[in-house]
């Protein structure tokens, strides 16, 4: 029965230390996989912030150039009507004055002011009716494009919330993981020091059993010498008294 008792215990030694060893590479495993994920996520960490900058730069640079352009072409705009606005008014003054008129150069100056005033306002209205009637579609298209830009901006942003959370999920799934194969260590510990702590128990009474054993023995053996002596003594001395008996008879 101890015979099979203490096989029984060497396997389940065996058996925890294959466990024992099994989770060691497991847990090394983990360890290597954490590590790569990490810096997998600080590489696309650092891939984000590198394209988010370039596209702050390239989005500054382009409307600046923008707005350069567009500055440009109203100087440009500005300085043209000047020019027509100034030649038109000479030749509005010098047209007005007509042969044999009453009307002094400053009258026909004033004239002409009127009337290009009057086309003026004409072609104002004009391009107020012209901008009225194109308006709503460029509204629309600008709307829409707006609309097309926010929307493209809020799916980049949902994409890499929905990354970060994923990447923040991982870290703490590794985290929980971490907690679990520290309390697993510690677990595993207590039980191989209460095994062995149980191994030397079993030992230490092993080695008393066997003390006990053999002082038993030893004290067997010399209670059976004892025994065989008082035996001999016995039949010694009962020997002795028969020869006595017999050399008593045989003087009579």
């Amino acid at each position: 029965k101890k015979a099979a008792e203490e096989e029984g215990a060497r396997k389940a030694a065996e058996a925890r230390m294959a466990a024992a060893m099994k989770w060691q590479k497991f847990e090394e495993e983990a360890a290597k996989k954490a590590a790569e994920e990490e810096a997998a996520w600080k590489a696309a960490e650092e891939q984000a912030a590198q394209k988010q900058q370039f596209h702050e730069t390239v989005t500054a640079e382009l409307q600046a150039f923008k707005n350069a352009a567009m500055w440009q072409s109203f100087e440009e705009k500005a300085a043209a009507r000047k020019a027509k606005e100034a030649a038109q008014l000479v030749m509005a003054t010098v047209t007005a004055v007509e042969p044999h008129s009453d009307e002094t150069a400053l009258q026909a100056a004033g004239k002409a002011k009127n009337a290009e005033a009057n086309q003026k306002g004409k072609q104002q209205q004009e391009f107020r009716e012209k901008i009225a009637l194109k308006a709503p579609a460029d509204i629309l298209r600008t709307a829409e494009e707006a609309a097309r830009k926010a929307a493209e901006k809020a799916k980049g942003e949902a994409d890499y919330r929905e990354m970060v959370m994923k990447d923040l999920q991982t870290v703490k799934n590794a985290a929980i993981w971490q907690k679990f194969e520290n309390e697993a260590a510690k677990k595993a510990a207590e039980e191989e020091a209460a095994w062995k702590a149980a191994e030397e128990q079993v030992a230490g009474k092993a080695k008393g059993e066997d003390e006990a054993r053999v002082a038993a023995a030893n004290k067997r053996r010399l209670l059976g010498r004892q025994q065989r002596w008082q035996q001999f003594e016995e039949e010694a001395a009962k020997k002795a008294a028969e020869e006595e008996s017999t050399e008593g008879k045989g003087g009579r």
